[in-house]
């Protein structure tokens, strides 16, 4: 039972970061970040609902290793988007 537990806390860890990623998201063009954002949102959903009855322990966590580096690819992308703004805005 404790190890439900700690993948559900796991889970539940990694959709928060990405909400909270939909949130903090600025697009290249600032007029697609509302749609971006709620892209992020909508595909989270999606992929968590379609998921959520996954009951093999490896598939879960395979599941959610591939959410955590598309997490970071996500940060990384928005960040040199930001930075990339700066450097032609400067």
């Amino acid at each position: 039972m404790m190890a439900a537990a700690l993948v559900r806390r796991q889970v539940l860890g990694l959709y928060k970061k990405i909400h909270r990623l939909s949130r903090t998201w600025n697009a290249i063009h600032s007029d697609d970040t509302p749609d971006q954002r709620n892209y992020i949102k909508e595909e989270a959903r999606y992929w968590f609902r379609r998921n959520k009855m996954v009951s093999d322990p490896q598939a879960i966590q395979d599941h959610i290793r591939e959410g955590e580096a598309r997490l970071e690819m996500g940060i990384n992308i928005n960040t040199t988007a930001i930075i990339i703004i700066c450097i032609i805005l400067t």
